[in-house]
């Protein structure tokens, strides 16, 4: 998949709408109030989508095409070497400077301002047969530091795995998630859930450490099952932290008023995350 970056015309005002503090930390989430045009999802009968003229898949031959497809096209998914793409390197426990490492597909550990963040965490197979693990795990789930915050893009099982998200139950992470995926994760275990719509943000503050996560909108779609396609929403992250701003776009095709958007919102980033393919 490729994505974006752009600019669209819009205002906003911060309303506050959820405080919890605890031990010296303060969660505060934000919306942000457009003018009508600004980007938003279409929402229809209880499910999102891009725009009015997409649907959902009316029937099991829908799934099954896009899957035969993928599979027929990605031929050297299953040929190519890629056990040389990745090069362990045991991460710091807490990063001030702006540090990033790859753990494979879309998943990274972010380090900054002393807060720990990771990506749509996928450790493992997502199926030995279908989906096997082409790229060694850049990190090992038994190195990780202590995480602070998971953010997730959208509910694909190839960035929400369910075994990926088992191992930090303990850890007990904030969990940054998309409009309608709340109670996947708290019947996973987490307690600390966090839904966003687009242009919702969320201020973290430790002491006099502070980090901010804006869910920002992508070309995509959802579902981890046929039948709950759409259901929930999907999108991009941008952090901003010690003055450094890192934007994590997901999944996302191409859309010029999604990259203006972004732009207008952080016009000046200091790392881009963005997909350039396929592989796990």
């Amino acid at each position: 998949m490729r994505y974006i970056l752009g600019i669209c015309m819009f205002f906003f005002s911060y309303i506050s709408i959820v405080h919890a503090d605890q031990k010296n930390n303060t969660i505060q989430l934000k919306n942000m109030s457009y003018k009508d045009h600004a980007i938003k999802p279409y929402k229809k009968d209880g499910c999102f989508f891009n725009h009015d003229k997409e649907h959902c898949f009316t029937h099991i031959s829908d799934a099954f095409k896009i899957f035969w497809k993928t599979k027929t096209s990605l031929n050297n998914y299953y040929t190519d070497d890629m056990s040389t793409w990745i090069k362990h390197d045991t991460p710091q426990s807490r990063s001030i400077a702006l540090s990033l490492q790859w753990i494979g597909h879309a998943s990274f550990l972010i380090q900054v301002h002393n807060f720990n963040i990771l990506t749509d965490p996928v450790f493992f197979d997502l199926n030995t047969v279908l989906y096997p693990r082409k790229t060694p795990v850049g990190i090992p789930v038994d190195q990780l530091p202590t995480i602070d915050f998971v953010i997730i893009s959208h509910n694909h099982r190839d960035h929400t795995d369910q075994a990926s998200l088992e191992v930090l139950i303990p850890q007990q992470p904030i969990m940054l998630v998309p409009a309608g995926t709340k109670d996947y994760f708290v019947g996973l275990g987490f307690i600390h859930v966090y839904e966003h719509d687009w242009w919702q943000s969320c201020v973290f503050k430790r002491n006099n450490d502070a980090i901010e996560f804006t869910f920002v909108p992508a070309v995509h779609w959802s579902g981890r099952n046929i039948f709950d396609a759409h259901t929930s929403l999907w999108g991009g992250w941008i952090i901003k932290a010690q003055e450094k701003t890192v934007y994590f776009a997901g999944d996302t095709g191409f859309s010029e008023n999604i990259c203006n958007a972004i732009a207008a919102y952080a016009p000046s980033i200091d790392c881009a995350l963005l997909p350039i393919g396929w592989t796990l």
